[in-house]
């Protein structure tokens, strides 16, 4: 017997359902891509795309998201590691950082 008190995001999304956070993660991204991550035009669009997605999909789509303009970023800007000069000085003393 299925338990009827169960939260639907308990319960696994179907193929239409799975297909139309596909496709609102998508336009979302789209949007926030041609007008930036705080364009108010692309609110209607992260609601939507909250409203059908699962919590925890949301959460992996975001971060994989950031992750990939992370890397476009740096294919198109290159990589530059820190340098010994740049790098954060340490407190020997046992002091701790006043950062």
């Amino acid at each position: 017997m299925v338990d009827s008190t169960k939260k639907s995001a308990e319960i696994a999304p179907n193929r239409a359902e799975r297909k139309a956070c596909w496709d609102s993660r998508d336009a979302y991204w789209k949007c926030i891509e041609k007008n930036g991550t705080d364009a108010p035009v692309c609110d209607q669009l992260r609601t939507e795309y909250l409203n059908l997605c699962p919590g925890q999909w949301v959460k992996h789509f975001d971060r994989k998201f950031i992750y990939e303009q992370y890397k476009k970023k740096v294919e198109q800007d290159g990589f530059e590691p820190i340098t010994e000069n740049a790098a954060p000085k340490t407190d020997t003393t046992g002091g701790g950082s006043k950062i």
